[in-house]
């Protein structure tokens, strides 16, 4: 139940920072820190688009808002490629 609620939270946080995603280059993001000031990096690193991040819950495995944040955008992307389409 708590796995659920700390998915639910970072999803939840990461579609407010989609916008503020920046690609760097093709699997390689940045993501802003709601915490503190700075971004971290972000890097899909599988060929099933497994995200890691290197931020402290992404180091452990937890949960974490940035990775989401990617998730958000690349699925915007997608849909807005598929409307242009």
């Amino acid at each position: 139940m708590e796995q659920k609620s700390a998915e639910a939270t970072a999803l939840g946080k990461g579609r407010a920072l989609a916008a503020q995603v920046r690609r760097v280059k093709y699997g390689l993001y940045t993501v802003p820190s709601q915490s503190e000031p700075g971004t971290y990096w972000t890097v899909v690193q599988r060929a099933d688009g497994g995200l890691q991040c290197v931020c402290p819950s992404g180091l452990v495995g937890r949960p974490c808002a940035h990775r989401a944040a990617v998730v958000v955008r690349r699925q915007r992307e997608e849909v807005n490629a598929r409307v242009a389409a």
